[in-house]
């Protein structure tokens, strides 16, 4: 971050916790949508008004990476480890950054939809 702006966020967040399903808590599930959701969609919404900033100073894009797993999108074989909050987190984090992509549109196009927003760049890594 330079002169109170964000060129380039990353928003990359991941824990797991291995447990049968039967026994699977709900203290568990919590602690892994908590960091692995609720921190990437915290950080991307307090970020907002500095990458907007950065990308009106500049020629170039604002940039949004969330960062995700292979859990997220293919579900075979996966819940036989244990890990249900992780691969439900990991599609969630795909979704908030594809609904984010949508609410700046929709802001910046002044409520139209209109796809001239603030020249952001969302990605999705796995």
């Amino acid at each position: 971050m330079t002169d109170g702006k964000v060129d380039i966020l990353i928003a990359n967040a991941g824990a797991t916790w291995g447990e049968a399903f039967d026994t699977h808590s709900d203290a568990a599930f919590d602690k892994v949508m908590n960091l692995n959701v609720r921190s990437v969609f915290n950080l991307i919404r307090l970020c907002t008004p500095l990458l907007e900033k950065a990308a009106r100073q500049s020629s170039e894009k604002a940039r949004v990476v969330t960062v995700g797993s292979v859990a997220g999108l293919h579900i075979g074989g996966i819940g036989q480890h244990g890990t249900y909050g992780y691969a439900a987190s990991k599609a969630a984090v795909m979704v908030c950054a594809l609904v984010y992509v949508g609410f700046v549109l929709w802001r910046e196009g002044g409520g139209k939809g209109e796809r001239d927003c603030f020249r952001l760049m969302v990605g999705y890594s796995i």
